[in-house]
């Protein structure tokens, strides 16, 4: 054991209390439901069981990009019409069967999408939004289109976006009363429809919008027990972590520091600290936030019998861990129904001709995040490459790196940190140009069975040469 592992504090608080749903504690019980994973709002009601690999599901992207190879992504509007209604309006996604639209995001006019016009969303022959898109992203409706469930290009640097989970079982479709430019609708469908809620646009989710707006700053709750445990935090299950907080001695920074997890003898986690957390700076989100000397992870840790988590690189980290000692996880890993925490991490420079790598991994697992950075030159020419995701043989190809992150324009308000999607560093080192961004996937996870393959070009059709490092947060087997 190093000098480094020997001189960090540890604890552990394990919850003896049954369906601990989040630092503030939204209800959950212990059963698992449907394998396919949480729908409608019990996306942020239940996310303990965002570990599940969500069988029967399928994830789908609809977005502007250029079908050419090149970079009109959006800037003639192109490609942002699939086709056009009767009355002349423009259909951005149409499907039958049933699913749920998780993720809308658009940009135009430096962020301004008021020339767009009305945002029409239909569900199971349902009119359940209609309504001018800049009101809607302004927050103007009120719940459940409400901040930070939708926000605006001041609020997310230059895009705008929907995050209401909208289930649907027998048919969806969004259309705009004109060609919106630059979008991308992230939705999945399912197999069958059997426990499939309507959704309710009156439904005000004040529980939801509460927890959202306190993200990053949720309090682990005063029930449990403390125990003391060996350098290295060993513990025993079959438990979930909660949370994982970290506290960093004074003269210290994060970016030094290394962490490992094992779990059940098989190391899955093994990344900087900060990249699990959204990859440096300040950041305030749903699943991890980190500042001054103080980051935590609150992404759900299934295991069966063991957990070994090590910090390197740093010496006097104190180290907690919230246990769910309830949890029906560690079952669900037995019988391949959720998976095993995974965060890969890659470092190095971008080869011409070739796409950035985040993530390629057999199945089954399940796509929940990203955190990257990214340098190139000050143009941020960079952020023009495309996010690409091939899962199971279905495309999921996007518009910009900074369109993924839910931005636009090269993050043109600067700066920001949200509950599922953030740039919370850039900064400027003579003429390199460096950029930090995360986005965490809930409902709009990635599911897969037999593959999956994550690349980002760097620039238009990778001409742009940088440096880059990304951990792709997943879940699936250990092995």
């Amino acid at each position: 054991m190093t000098a480094t592992l020997a001189a960090a504090r540890v604890a552990c608080i394990a919850l003896m209390l049954a369906g601990c749903a989040g630092g503030k504690g939204l209800a959950a019980n212990a059963s698992v439901p449907a394998a396919r994973g949480p729908v409608g709002w019990d996306v942020f009601r239940r996310m303990d069981l965002l570990p599940l690999l969500r069988a029967g599901v399928h994830a789908h992207l609809e977005s502007s990009y250029d079908r050419r190879g090149g970079n009109d992504d959006g800037f003639q509007g192109t490609w942002s019409c699939r086709r056009r209604t009767p009355q002349g309006r423009c259909v951005l996604a149409q499907q039958t069967g049933p699913g749920e639209i998780d993720s809308i995001w658009f940009t135009r006019n430096r962020g301004d999408v008021r020339r767009t016009g009305t945002l029409r969303i239909e569900l199971d022959g349902r009119r359940v939004l209609d309504a001018p898109l800049q009101d809607v992203v302004d927050g103007r409706l009120g719940p459940p289109f409400a901040f930070p469930l939708v926000a605006n290009a001041r609020r997310s640097s230059g895009g705008v976006y929907i995050k209401v989970p909208m289930p649907f079982q027998r048919s969806m479709r969004i259309t705009t009363a004109r060609n919106p430019h630059f979008f991308h609708i992230d939705y999945r469908t399912f197999d069958d429809a059997t426990g499939v809620p309507a959704f309710d646009p009156r439904d005000r989710v004040s529980d939801v919008l509460a927890e959202l707006r306190e993200a990053g700053r949720r309090m682990p709750p005063a029930a449990g027990s403390l125990e003391s445990v060996s350098p290295g935090l060993q513990l025993n299950g079959p438990a979930t972590i909660r949370e994982l907080r970290f506290r960093l001695p004074p003269g210290t920074s994060i970016s030094r520091a290394r962490l490992t997890i094992a779990f059940d003898g098989r190391r899955t986690v093994d990344a900087p600290l900060s990249a699990l957390l959204g990859g440096g700076g300040t950041v305030r989100s749903l699943l991890a936030a980190q500042g001054g000397r103080t980051a935590v992870a609150w992404w759900p840790m299934p295991f069966r019998q063991s957990a070994t988590i090590q910090v390197r690189g740093i010496a006097g980290v104190t180290v907690q861990a919230l246990l769910d000692r309830q949890s029906p996880l560690p079952a669900a890993l037995a019988t391949g129904e959720a998976g095993y925490l995974h965060a890969t991490w890659h470092r190095g420079r971008t080869r011409p001709g070739r796409d950035w790598l985040v993530l390629d991994t057999p199945g089954p697992g399940l796509l929940v995040g990203l955190a990257a950075t990214m340098e190139g030159p000050r143009s941020r020419r960079y952020l023009e490459g495309d996010d690409r995701i091939v899962a199971d043989g279905t495309l999921l190809h996007g518009t910009g790196t900074e369109d993924f992150y839910e931005g636009g324009w090269s993050f043109n308000r600067g700066p920001f940190t949200l509950p599922l999607t953030g740039n919370p560093v850039h900064q400027r080192h003579g003429a390199a140009d460096v950029t930090t961004a995360y986005r965490w996937l809930m409902g709009d996870a990635v599911p897969f069975r037999r593959h999956l393959r994550f690349t980002f070009e760097h620039g238009d059709r990778d001409r742009v040469a940088g440096r880059y490092s990304s951990t792709a947060v997943w879940y699936g087997p250990s092995g």
